[in-house]
């Protein structure tokens, strides 16, 4: 605190009363300034370190697909041709499984055919406004006759 006065009377002095306020003002505007070019400098520097970084992740998932991509389709091409041409083509490979690239994964699930065949029903959403059908009610007497 007693710093910063102390600088103010000696600049104060220095200057004199009538040129103080300006240069007050020309200091603040070359603050101004300098602030302004420091956070567009900043923000290019982020800008260009998150663009490299997706660059870099574009690459690594390329470089995985890739080691995917001549596994599968050398497994898929070896049993279609063992299979013969009657067999049915639907084989999917036996595969290792494939190493995980995310931390604290071991390997990625084995693929069987079982859970590639299944077959999930797929259900239209509902309309707006439309009703779904109700069931009729049913009489005690009617449900006692045909559990009977």
């Amino acid at each position: 605190m007693w710093d910063s006065l102390v600088l103010m009377v000696l600049a104060l002095v220095a200057f004199g009363p009538r040129r103080l306020p300006e240069i007050a003002r020309k200091l603040g505007k070359i603050m101004y300034e300098v602030r302004k070019a420091s956070n567009d400098f900043k923000f290019e520097m982020e800008e260009e370190l998150r663009k490299v970084a997706e660059a870099d992740q574009r690459q690594k998932e390329e470089e995985r697909l890739r080691a995917l991509t001549p596994q599968a389709s050398t497994t898929v091409d070896s049993q279609v041709r063992e299979s013969g041409p009657g067999a049915p083509s639907s084989v999917l490979p036996s595969q290792s499984p494939v190493p995980s690239p995310y931390p604290g994964e071991d390997a990625y699930p084995e693929i069987t055919a079982g859970t590639a065949t299944e077959i999930v029903p797929q259900l239209p959403p509902p309309t707006a406004g439309e009703q779904p059908p109700a069931e009729e009610p049913v009489s005690p007497a009617a449900e006692q006759a045909l559990h009977g």
